[in-house]
Parts: C-alpha cells; structure tokens; sequence
C-alpha cells in the first residue's frame, strides 16, 4: 500500500529530475492534497494489476490539473481569430 509520504518523495523526485519548472507552483514540496491522490491512484492502479513502477510513473498526472475543452472547431474562435469559451451542453 502507497502512503502519501512516499508518494510526495515521488514527486519531490520527479520534479527535480524531469520537470524543475513545477517547483514554482510547489515551493518548499509543498504539494497540499496531492500525495494523497497520487496514493489513492497507486494504489487503484496496482489492484488493476498494473505494475507498481508503471502505476508511480502515472501517480505524477495528479500534479497537473488538466481541464479539456469539447467543442466543434468553428465554434471556438470568434470574430478576428479571438478565442471564446463556449459552454459544452449535452445533445438530445
């Protein structure tokens, strides 16, 4: 079982050795909730039985808040190329 502890020392690693650039968004490993998320993906990630090595290669994706934006191409930009935010509603 990953413990957040451990899981933090992932990222404290991972940080100074792939992406140094994230330091400033974590001073000081200052990574709030994130370990323990990272944790709870180890974790579900080998009960899935993926390997161990694989599942903290993919424990540090919980650094990264990702948002998606869905939508037709042409509805993204508006007059003079500006981009608009279009709120995305289900189709009936």
């Amino acid at each position: 079982m990953m413990t957040a502890e451990r899981c933090a020392k992932i990222f404290q690693l991972y940080i100074k050795r792939e992406r140094p650039g994230l330091e400033r968004f974590f001073p000081g490993s200052n990574f709030g909730q994130y370990p323990t998320r990272g944790a709870e993906m180890i974790d579900s990630l080998v009960d899935d039985k993926c390997p161990s090595e694989m599942a903290e290669d993919f424990s540090v994706l919980v650094l990264y808040d990702l948002v998606i934006l869905l939508g037709e191409s042409r509805r993204l930009t508006g007059p003079a190329g500006k981009l608009l935010i279009v709120p995305f509603t289900r189709r009936q």
